[in-house]
Formats: C-alpha cells, structure tokens, sequence
C-alpha cells in the first residue's frame, strides 16, 4: 500500500501496487464518494478498506489460489451497484459473473441477504463449463446461523448430481461437489464454507478451515448456473436460503489442503481488518 498525491486538487489518496486492486476501485462504484455512506457505517476509511483488499489479493496470489477461479465476489459496499461486481473479470456481462439479483435480496453492510422465499442470484458461472470430474472448488462466506427446510446454495441435477451446500437441515447439514455421498456435518451454519475436488474420487470440504470429512463420490459435471441466495433446482431457483453471503470464490481447479488453509488466513484477516462480525 503506497499513496499518492493529486496535484491538482491536493488530495493525497491511496493506492495499491496490485493492477487487479488498482483497476477495481477505479469503477465508478467503488469510488470514494460511491462508498461515503458505506465507509462511515462501517467505521472504516478509504485506505484502510484499499489496504485490507490489496493484502487479500496479494495473500490468494502468493499462494496460487488467484489464478485458479474466475468468479470472486468480495463484500465491499452494501448495495447492488457494489455487490454485483465480480473481481477478477470486473465486466458487466453474464460471461465476466457479473450477479443478477432476483426476487427477495437486500444488503447489509458485507452481506447479500436472501429472504427465504424468492430471492436468489445467479452467478452465471457453468457448472459444466467450469469444472470437470476431477477438479473444482467453491467457497462461501455465510454471515448467519439459520436453520430450516430452504438454506441451500450452489445446483442440483437429476439423478443426483450436485454441487451445494445444504445449511438448512436441522439434523444433517452438508455439502458436496459429486454425484452421490454428501458430506455431512453439524455446528454451526455461520462460516467460511469450502468445497474441494482434486481426483476423480476425491472431495473434502471445510469450516473456517478444519475439515468436515470427504467423500470418494465421482462426479459428472451438469450445465447449470451455480446460485448463490437458493438452489438451481435443474433450472430452477428452489430451497431459498437467508443466510447473508459476505464472500464466495468460484474456481475452476481443485484447491490443496495448503491453500484452503492459506484462504482462511487470509480471508480471516481481510474480515478483521473490515470489521465483519
């Protein structure tokens, strides 16, 4: 982190020497006087939010994880102009994974927040287009711990394809990126949640870094969207869910058990440094 000096007006800004971290807060969203509002609820200023993003860039880059996914939705601003943005591609198309909200969605200072009726979002992120059956990975921040019939993120194709996960069942939350055995847990629903595939009959997935278990399921690849908020249900938005997503990471390759541990840090750490309960 570095700062630099307009001098034209005077105003000494800051700045980071990552070119990702420079081209993001150059969209007009994530100017100053877009986020003004956003800044002062958090109690945080422009450099320090510039600081924390260029240090979490810069973690998921030293460890490799950056270049592995295409779809990175960090929880800055607390409106649809901000939340919308997708990092890396920073397009307002469906092809860059720009979100679409639908129905029932509000923002709370870092979460997109569904209301467990109709409100879903779609990625525009293709399961078959992106993963394959044995590599993918996919990480979700969820900001509550809510029980009940809905609660499910990520698309389900029949028979039995899925890549999810389910925070809603009372007795046997789980997740899965298979065809078959789901990987079940218990605690809480409030976390970092992360899905790794890395063989053809291997999955594991994790809670603020410890491991919930794996599973030796194989896996087909489907051509659905994933869905953040809900479900795809074979097309369809389904199971809405209103857990608040601070934070998801879609990749396209089967992340290490080194570098899932060096996302937690690192995330763990931007929240600190943001503020995030």
């Amino acid at each position: 982190m570095s700062r630099r000096i307009n001098y034209f007006t005077g105003v000494v800004a800051p700045s980071c020497a990552d070119a990702d971290v420079t081209a993001f807060f150059a969209l007009s969203d994530f100017s100053e006087a877009s986020l003004t509002a956003w800044l002062a609820t958090i109690g945080k200023t422009y450099a320090q939010v510039i600081t924390a993003t260029c240090d979490f860039i810069g973690a998921l880059k030293t460890s490799g994880i950056y270049a592995s996914g295409d779809a990175l939705y960090l929880p800055i601003g607390n409106a649809a102009a901000q939340r919308k943005w997708n990092f890396i591609s920073r397009l307002d198309t469906d092809g860059g994974h720009r979100l679409v909200f639908n129905g029932g969605i509000t923002f709370t200072n870092f979460g997109i927040k569904g209301n467990g009726v109709n409100g879903w979002t779609n990625t525009y992120w293709n399961i078959a287009s992106k993963m394959a059956v044995d590599r993918g990975s996919f990480a979700i921040d969820s900001a509550d711990n809510i029980t009940g019939v809905s609660q499910v993120m990520g698309a389900f194709n029949n028979p039995d394809r899925r890549v999810f996960i389910n925070l809603g069942n009372a007795a046997t939350p789980n997740m899965q990126i298979g065809d078959t055995t789901n990987i079940i847990f218990s605690g809480t629903r409030k976390g970092l949640f992360v899905s790794r595939r890395t063989a053809v009959n291997f999955n594991e997935s994790y809670r603020d870094g410890v491991s919930l278990g794996t599973s030796a399921s194989t896996f087909t690849p489907f051509s659905l969207n994933f869905l953040l908020n809900a479900l795809n249900n074979n097309g369809v938005a389904s199971l809405f869910a209103q857990h608040g997503v601070n934070f998801a990471y879609l990749a396209q390759a089967g992340w290490t058990a080194t570098q899932v541990s060096d996302l937690q840090t690192a995330y763990t750490n931007f929240k600190t440094a943001l503020g995030i309960p």
